[in-house]
C-alpha cells in the first residue's frame, strides 16, 4: 500500500482494500534516501532510511505488546484523512487527531484514546532518540502508522519481514499539520446510526447506501468501487466499545486481535463473507431472511454463535 495522499487509489494496494490516499496542504517529498548510519545536523521533516527503520522497530515493539494496534492504527488514519471534501478542498490527512483534543471528541472518533496516546509517545520518543534529527508532522505519523498496520497484517502468517520492512521505507513524508482544525469536518466522515429501527431493514439498507455515497463518494471523492476496497479495512479489528464492551466482535474471525501469535489476518474474508455466507441477494430478500446472522439491532446484526458484528453500511455492500 502507499501513504494516505490523493483520492486516486486507495486504503490498501497488494493489500486486500486500498491505502487511504487524500490531497494535502503540499505535496509529500520524495521517500527517504539511505545512509550509512543515522546522524543529525539539523532536524528534518523527512526521516533517512536509517530513521525509518529505527521507527519501525518502536512500533513493531508496541504491536507486540499489544495486538489491538494494527487495528485502531488503521482506523486512526482513515479518520485523519476521511475528513476531505473535494469541494471545499478541506481536511484530509492533516494530524488534527493527534493536535486537536476536540477532534477526537466527535461522535465519529470516539473510541481512539489508545492509538492516539501510543503513538504521542513513539514519535515523542523516536524524535528524541539520540540516533535520530527528525521532526516529522502529526500527519505524517498517522498515515505511517495505517501503512504500518494495514501491510503488517497483510498474509497468512502476519508480522515483519525484510520485503515488508524496505515496502515501508518508500512512504513519502511531507504533509504538513493544519493549525487551525474544524470539528465539522468529522462529518465528512461515514456514520451508521442512519435511520429509525422501525422503518424496516429495507429503509435501512437504503439509508446506509445514501451515506456511502454522500461520504465516501461525493466528499471524500472515491469511486463506488474505490468506496467499496476501502470499507475493507473492516477485515481487521473489532466493534469494540460502540455497541458494549459485551457484545465487541470482529466482522470475521481472523480478524481477531489474538487470531494469530502475531495479530489478525488483513486478507479478502471481508469481502467472500458478505459475497458468499449472506443468501439474500436484495434488500427485500435480506429483510425476510437475516441469515447468517441471528440479532438485529437498530443500526448493526449480530451472528451471536460465532460472535461477529457488521453494520448497516457493511450489509449494503453485500
Amino acid at each position: 500500500t502507499r501513504a494516505t495522499r490523493r483520492p486516486t487509489t486507495k486504503s490498501p494496494t497488494n493489500a486486500p482494500t486500498r491505502a487511504t490516499r487524500r490531497p494535502t496542504t503540499q505535496p509529500p517529498t520524495d521517500a527517504p534516501t539511505d545512509v550509512a548510519q543515522c546522524s543529525c545536523t539539523t532536524q528534518k521533516r523527512v526521516p533517512s532510511l536509517c530513521e525509518v527503520n529505527l521507527l519501525i522497530t518502536f512500533m513493531e515493539a508496541a504491536v507486540k505488546r499489544d495486538l489491538k494496534l494494527s487495528a485502531q492504527w488503521l482506523r486512526l488514519a482513515f479518520h485523519d484523512a476521511g475528513t476531505f471534501h473535494q469541494e471545499t478542498k478541506e481536511g484530509g490527512p492533516n494530524g488534527c487527531l493527534l493536535t486537536n483534543a476536540a477532534m477526537r471528541d466527535e461522535d465519529e472518533n470516539l473510541h481512539l484514546d489508545l492509538p492516539i496516546n501510543t503513538l504521542v509517545v513513539i514519535k515523542r520518543n523516536w524524535e528524541n532518540h539520540l540516533k535520530t534529527c527528525v521532526r516529522v508532522s502529526s500527519a505524517d505519523i498517522i498515515q505511517f502508522a495505517g501503512f504500518f498496520a494495514s501491510l503488517r497484517q497483510v498474509g497468512a502468517l502476519p508480522g515483519l519481514n525484510e520485503q515488508k520492512r524496505n515496502q515501508l521505507k518508500t512512504f513519502e513524508w511531507g504533509r504538513s499539520d493544519m493549525r487551525n482544525c474544524r470539528t465539522t469536518w468529522a462529518r465528512n466522515l461515514p456514520g451508521f446510526q442512519l435511520g429509525n429501527a422501525d422503518e424496516g431493514i429495507a429503509v435501512r439498507c437504503k439509508l446506509a447506501g445514501v451515506e456511502i455515497e454522500d461520504k465516501l463518494m461525493k466528499r471524500n471523492g472515491f469511486t463506488a468501487e474505490e468506496a467499496c476496497a476501502l470499507i475493507g479495512a473492516h477485515t481487521i479489528g473489532l466493534t469494540r466499545n460502540t455497541f458494549g464492551s459485551f457484545l465487541a466482535g470482529p466482522w470475521v474471525t481472523n480478524g481477531k486481535d489474538d487470531a494469530t501469535p502475531n495479530g489478525p489476518i488483513f486478507d479478502n474474508a471481508y469481502f467472500d463473507f458478505l459475497e458468499n455466507s449472506i443468501p439474500a441477494k436484495t434488500a427485500a430478500e435480506f429483510e425476510e431472511d437475516i441469515s447468517p446472522f441471528t440479532d438485529p439491532f437498530p443500526d448493526w446484526f449480530r451472528d451471536t454463535p460465532r460472535d461477529l458484528n457488521h453494520l448497516d453500511t457493511d450489509l449494503t455492500l453485500a
